[in-house]
Order: structure tokens, then sequence, then C-alpha cells
């Protein structure tokens, strides 16, 4: 056990952000502050997306990984948390981009695992995955019948704690996630972070200070391409998703917003982290 420092300023932040593909969540990291490492599970080029950011000389490091394990991930994470304890971790931002993809590397890493003696049962396990996985209902996943997947549930928790204690070295960590719908029989909200694991679903939300649903930037004078996006980490209220996002159906999606600062603000450009983590801070 050990006594946290009562120095708020030093304080850093844990963000899960979730939306639909192609909304901006990955190009909005650069915006974090500096120096920013992403780990990027993802086997799209991230250099892509960034190269922006990279141009523009933003202080960035990409971290794929080699073997596309998920234990392989949870390690990395494990010596940053060393790094940042020593002080020798020069990065104020670490991302995680992509969190939802995991769940695809494990999928691989159990049927690699299986041994080829036995492909009838190999094939009827990944048959019952892939139907899991295209239904709607992901809570079913809980209940596929193999052990992979509480595994899934644990490494996940282990690797988001993990994350938690770096940020306790003043580390700013921000994850990204899909969207999807929500596995939870009887919940409020509609939409949620993709995540899966068995059990995993009803820890991740006490693991950050803020959960924020991305919406697409609308064109404007200011904003004529339409970007950035917007951020919410409060819901908003139909007739407030009218006027400002021109939405006339709206689902209940999951937010948050741990810090008293932030609870009253429904909708953030999404321009800087930076600016944002002020505003948290009520430096704005």
């Amino acid at each position: 056990m050990r006594s946290l420092s009562l120095n708020v300023e030093r304080t850093a932040k844990t963000v899960l952000l979730y939306g639909p593909v192609g909304v901006g969540k990955t190009t909005s990291l650069a915006t974090a502050p500096q120096p920013i490492q992403i780990i990027c599970p993802e086997p799209r080029d991230p250099r892509q997306v960034l190269q922006n950011a990279i141009r523009a000389g933003i202080d960035l490091d990409l971290v794929v990984p080699e073997q596309g394990t998920l234990v392989e991930v949870y390690r990395y994470a494990l010596e940053t948390e060393q790094q940042a304890i020593a002080g020798t971790y020069r990065f104020k931002t670490l991302c995680l981009d992509g969190a939802s993809f995991l769940h695809n590397i494990l999928q691989r890493n159990l049927e690699d695992s299986i041994n080829d003696e036995n492909k009838a049962k190999a094939s009827q396990v990944k048959d019952e995955i892939e139907r899991i996985l295209a239904t709607p209902q992901l809570h079913d996943i809980g209940n596929i019948g193999y052990a992979g997947w509480n595994v899934m549930g644990t490494l996940m928790t282990r690797f988001m704690a993990c994350l938690n204690r770096i940020s306790y070295q003043g580390v700013n960590i921000i994850v990204t996630a899909w969207i999807g719908e929500n596995p939870r029989k009887g919940a409020s909200e509609q939409e949620v972070p993709m995540f899966f694991g068995k059990y995993f679903h009803e820890r991740f939300p006490g693991m950050f200070d803020f959960i924020g649903r991305m919406f697409p930037g609308i064109r404007n004078e200011n904003y004529p391409t339409g970007y950035p996006p917007f951020v919410s980490f409060k819901l908003l209220t139909p007739d407030q998703a009218v006027a400002i996002l021109g939405q006339t159906y709206f689902p209940q999606y999951m937010c948050k917003a741990a810090n008293p600062n932030m609870i009253e603000k429904e909708l953030q450009r999404l321009d800087s982290w930076t600016r944002i983590f002020d505003l948290a801070d009520g430096k704005e």
C-alpha cells in the first residue's frame, strides 16, 4: 500500500473513446499532450491515417505487435509500467488504438492453439465462434462454452488495470474502441464500446475517468470540411441531438465524466485532447 499525492494538478486522465469506423478516433490521438506513444494492434498501417501529424513534427511513437498475440500486447504494457515507475518512460500520453480488435487477435490465437489431430472439434469451435460474432446479442459470447472467452475477459481486465497503474505515474491513457450494441440485458444504454470477453462488460466502465461517444463533425462556416468530430461525455437529449448534430433518431449511449468540471459539458469539438484535459482540470 502507498499514499497518493493530493496534488490534483498532476493527475493524469484515463479515457475510453468509441465511435463508428472512420469518425476520426485515430486522428484525434495526435492532439493529445506530447510526447505520444500509440499501441496499434490493428493490421492497417497507422502511418497512413496519421501522416499529417507525422509531417507536422508531432512527437509521436507508433508500436505494432510483432507476433500478433494479445499476451504480447499485455507484456508490453507491463514493461511500460515498470519504465513509468522507474521514471524512464518519456511519453506523456499512452494510447491503445483499437482495443476492440484484440478479440480478433484472441480468436486467431484460439484457432492456432487447437491440435490439428482434432480437426472436427476445431471446425466446430470455429463455426460456433463465427456464429456468435455474427449475432448482435454479444452477451451470448459469455456462453460460448469455450475457456478462451474466460481468458479474454481476464486478460482484458488485467490489461486495463495495468493501464490505470501507468496513469498513476502521470501518464494520460486514451483507449479507442468500435461502437456496438449493449450486450447486457435490460440495460438503458443501447450503444456501448464493443468489447468481448466473459464478465468484462460489467467491469470496464469503472476502469476509466471518461467514456466518450464520438460523432462526425458538422460542416459550417468555421469547419467547412466537417472536421474535427464531436465527443460526448454526457448523454444528450433528443432536442440537443437535433439542434447540434441534426440527428432525428438518437439512441441512448454509454458515457461518463468522473471529473466534476466535465459533468455539465454536453458536447466538445475534438480538436485538441490537450484542451479537453485542461478543461477537465478547470483551466478554461
